[in-house]
């Protein structure tokens, strides 16, 4: 298994939830809340008691200090970054920082769940009462104690005056981050009381929310009076853009997609395969491989398409070569898949179960006085060795990729998501082969309790000449 990574990345590629190293994993239970195997339960899990200590004293200074100075180690366990947010909440409530407060309480409840019961918000005096006056909203309702008024056609809607969101996606490996939010326009154009309907990661939504705090509206109008308004918003949308607004597809892949466009999947399965081996077979070892990067995410994408077209009880190996493809491309994303008939509304569908599921926040895990469930994590039971590109083997070179995934509940590798291929000897090739080879690969699935779950775990393939 693999390497140590720093908290930031496994954060941003699972959704602030961190993905499993040597022997650890995430699971996904009923709900998807995550629970984490970690080596050492004992030094796993972040410890807020000092802080809240402060807190408790009214030290909002050194809390603050505290919760910067740690903020990496604090917000890698899963529901880290709300714990986090809600202490930054109190600490600046006290400073007499009331909008920042009131602004960080609300992320924190939109991106986890049961902060702080109203005792301990007591604790912390009149920092605290602020904060319990101001509940987490549902999604589709105004907040405590106030009215937003609905759509209709005396209202005059609102409009931004201020503001841009920040790059989302860290690396030129990361996945493209996407997010649904529900957000309050107050009457004095406001962002306020924001809702993750739907992200990709939290990290993302949290970074994203940070961005927007500052945002300006010029806010809705009934009847010339400012009013407040319910506002969704969706960041980075899927699927609008045809394949030659991506890429600048060469003869052989605007061939593909014509047999795609044309139902011809056969042909289309066969041409993908070979295009995708003479790729591999074709590129020489070193840097300046982004050119052939897209080329094998493409390939890759029109192969999942033309299987899943030519044999529907294939999903498992079309889905798995779809959600790689966007590890080598991430603008794979943005494609539009209409073209592409029953086959592409399949991959279509795929995404868009995701990116329509409600956002659930994680759990800090199960209070200290309570039973620790019995979990085993997934066991590998079937794996194939990675396809070696001749150029790389020619040349002796070795290496490994890590890569993030879910095993699922029958032990199927879902989502691979390379995290370091900086480790490999021939970057792109070696990158492609392993986001192929782990498609294949098989598990007994992690268990909770006995029950069958999907887990977030780490895959290393090895390239190593003997």
């Amino acid at each position: 298994m693999a390497a140590v990574l720093p908290a930031f990345l496994l954060a941003m590629i699972i959704g602030g939830r961190t993905p499993a190293t040597a022997g650890q994993a995430v699971a996904a239970g009923s709900g998807d809340e995550p629970l984490r195997l970690p080596r050492d339960r004992a030094r796993a899990a972040p410890d807020f008691s000092e802080i809240d200590g402060l807190l408790r004293q009214r030290q909002w200074t050194a809390a603050q200090a505290q919760l910067r100075a740690g903020e990496t180690r604090l917000i890698a366990w899963p529901g880290g970054r709300g714990r986090w947010l809600a202490r930054l909440a109190v600490a600046e409530a006290g400073s007499g920082q009331s909008d920042q407060a009131l602004w960080h309480w609300a992320v924190a409840n939109a991106l986890d769940a049961g902060l702080f019961s109203g005792q301990e918000l007591g604790a912390f005096g009149d920092a605290g009462a602020l904060l319990a006056a101001h509940p987490g909203r549902q999604d589709g309702k105004a907040p405590l104690g106030m009215s937003v008024e609905p759509a209709g056609p005396e209202v005059e809607g609102e409009v931004k005056t201020q503001g841009e969101l920040p790059r989302l996606t860290r690396g030129d490996w990361s996945p493209r981050q996407w997010l649904r939010l529900e957000l309050v326009i107050d009457e004095q154009g406001r962002l306020r009381d924001p809702l993750v309907l739907s992200a990709r990661s939290a990290e993302a939504a949290y970074r994203a929310l940070e961005a927007m705090r500052d945002w300006r509206f010029a806010p809705a109008k009934k009847r010339g009076q400012p009013v407040a308004t319910l506002h969704t918003m969706v960041v980075n949308p899927p699927g609008s853009l045809a394949l030659d607004k991506i890429i600048n597809p060469s003869a052989q892949t605007q061939a593909i997609e014509g047999m795609l466009r044309r139902q011809q999947w056969r042909q289309a399965a066969g041409a993908a395969e070979r295009h995708w081996y003479a790729l591999l077979d074709s590129i020489s070892p070193g840097q300046g491989q982004e050119a052939e990067r897209a080329a094998l995410g493409v390939t890759m994408a029109l192969w999942a398409l033309a299987r899943e077209g030519l044999d529907p009880k294939e999903q498992d190996w079309a889905r798995c070569r779809w959600e790689a493809a966007q590890s080598l491309m991430p603008t794979l994303y943005d494609l539009d898949l209409s073209a592409y008939g029953p086959a592409g509304q399949t991959l279509a569908a795929w995404r868009s179960e995701a990116y329509t599921a409600p956002f659930r926040p994680p759990r800090a895990g199960p209070p200290a006085d309570k039973r620790q469930p019995d979990v085993t994590k997934p066991e590998k039971i079937e794996a194939r060795a990675p396809y070696y590109p001749p150029a790389a083997k020619k040349q002796h070179l070795s290496g490994k990729v890590i890569l993030a995934s879910i095993i699922d509940h029958a032990g199927r590798v879902r989502d691979p998501v390379i995290l370091v291929p900086e480790q490999a000897g021939d970057l792109v090739p070696f990158a492609a082969s392993a986001v192929d080879t782990v498609c294949d690969w098989r598990f007994k699935p992690a268990t909770v309790d006995g029950r069958p779950v999907k887990v977030y775990y780490t895959l290393t393939v090895s390239f190593a000449v003997r």
